[in-house]
């Protein structure tokens, strides 16, 4: 058979198609992309070899002549790209057993890289960035284990899988397990097939860590990006959503002037939007500052029941217009403790806000403080929040505080919920040293908890 030049580097030219009946032309294809030589002519392949599939006739290519045939060569792009092996570094200062690996490794398509103990195996690691790193254990000593610690802390996460080589059974070995930075041991005798099933495992599985590391730190670049452009599209929305508020509450006035019913609900009714979107802009500044850990709190003494009673007033206004009330059993002792007011007066104002939102209307939201017991080692004061709306739903409970994470139980009355209020409890409480909880009541309702270190907080 002549051999068939596929590329005319020379002007010689291509193969003729064209005319070649139909029944030859669905042959498989004689040459194969793997037997290029450097003449640019493709040799048939071996009869042994695994024939290559039937072209496709809808593929028309053109052939030396300039016509469209259905060509029979399936032809790749370009020339093959030549891939770098991966290496393999084997530090030994004497007699290396990992001599019996190197033909089967070569085999495998690794290149191997021999260094000394010491600042040669680390300059070696440095420069050529193998894929594993053996050492030579007959005999392991303090060169070789000093030289194990340094490569890990030198490259800490992105150090090579370092493995020990060892052409005999070490009892010292076996009875002190593995040294630092070193990640298995190849077993004794040591057999070239195993111990390369051995190595290619930890090459792979560092190689997937890398990757998931890469993928990490990629997403957190991106979260702290998002993070930022949130706080500064937040911020700049402030300045205007105040200026309106302040303008409706000027129109309120009584000495500015008298306003028609029809005006009045107007602009009741917008400063009660700019309200809701000031809210909604306050958190979001909040959860950036939170995600890019930017919360700080300012800790001084003051009084919770204090900080609570002030908070039942205020939401007391806004559940009056669901016929809701909001009852807080005082203690009889008022805790002194060292927290951050107004972040506890945040979350108090979102725990009672959310019992009235999602409370029926006419009923009834309690607010409570526990004192902890003399004998507690590690005492808490307790704050409570409870309702009479439809509970947590247990399949739900996972996305109860995650950031914009809404469950299927909707406010009673259509209120406004972004889903940041209980992220943003958890972060502040947590800040102090404490935590937050959520109960369902048997007979309905929930009960919202968190807690307050009596010691002063950090």
């Amino acid at each position: 058979m002549k051999a068939c030049s596929i590329h005319a580097t020379k002007g010689e030219p291509g193969c003729a198609t064209s005319s070649a009946p139909a029944s030859r032309l669905a042959q498989p294809n004689p040459c194969s992309p793997t037997d290029f030589r450097s003449s640019d002519r493709c040799e048939p392949a071996p009869a042994a070899r695994t024939p290559q599939p039937r072209p496709d006739p809808a593929n028309r290519a053109t052939n030396g002549r300039g016509n469209g045939t259905a060509n029979p060569f399936r032809v790749r792009e370009t020339t093959p790209k030549s891939a770098c092996p991966a290496s393999i570094l084997v530090i030994a200062d004497e007699a290396d057993a990992a001599d019996p690996l190197r033909a089967t490794l070569t085999s495998a398509g690794y290149a191997i890289l021999r260094a000394r103990t010491g600042d040669p195996a680390r300059g070696a690691t440095a420069a050529a960035k193998p894929a594993a790193v053996l050492v030579n254990a007959s005999p392991f000593g303090i060169a070789e284990l000093d030289t194990c610690r340094r490569l890990l802390m030198l490259h800490g996460e992105a150090c090579a899988p370092i493995l020990l080589v060892r052409a005999a059974p070490d009892l010292v070995l076996e009875s002190s397990g593995l040294p630092i930075g070193v990640i298995d041991i190849l077993p004794a005798p040591l057999r070239p097939r195993d111990a390369l099933v051995h190595i290619r495992a930890h090459i792979e599985g560092h190689r997937y860590a890398t990757r998931q590391r890469l993928i990490a730190e990629e997403q957190a670049r991106a979260n702290l990006s998002k993070t930022r452009l949130l706080g500064m599209c937040a911020h700049d929305l402030r300045n205007p959503i105040c200026a309106i508020r302040g303008m409706t509450e000027f129109l309120q006035d009584p000495d500015t002037g008298p306003l028609n019913p029809q005006q009045g609900e107007l602009v009741t009714m917008t400063h009660d939007v700019s309200q809701t979107m000031l809210m909604l802009v306050n958190e979001l500044l909040d959860l950036a500052a939170i995600e890019s850990g930017g919360l700080r709190l300012n800790p001084a003494p003051a009084s919770l029941r204090s900080v609570i009673t002030q908070a039942v007033r205020v939401a007391s206004v806004q559940a009056a217009r669901k016929g809701t009330r909001i009852e807080f059993s005082r203690p009889s002792a008022d805790p002194e403790l060292t927290f951050d007011a107004p972040r506890i007066r945040q979350v108090v104002d979102n725990l009672v806000s959310n019992a009235v939102k999602f409370s029926p209307p006419g009923s009834c939201v309690t607010v409570s403080i526990a004192m902890p017991e003399s004998s507690t080692e590690h005492p808490f004061v307790w704050v409570c929040v409870q309702d009479q709306g439809p509970g947590i739903p247990e399949t739900e409970r996972a996305r109860l505080y995650t950031e914009f994470g809404r469950l299927s139980p909707r406010p009673t009355a259509g209120e406004n919920s972004s889903g940041l209020g209980l992220a943003i409890c958890r972060a502040i409480v947590e800040a102090h040293g404490g935590s937050i909880d959520a109960i369902n009541q048997p007979h309905g309702g929930c009960v919202f908890c968190f807690n307050l270190p009596c010691q002063p907080c950090p």
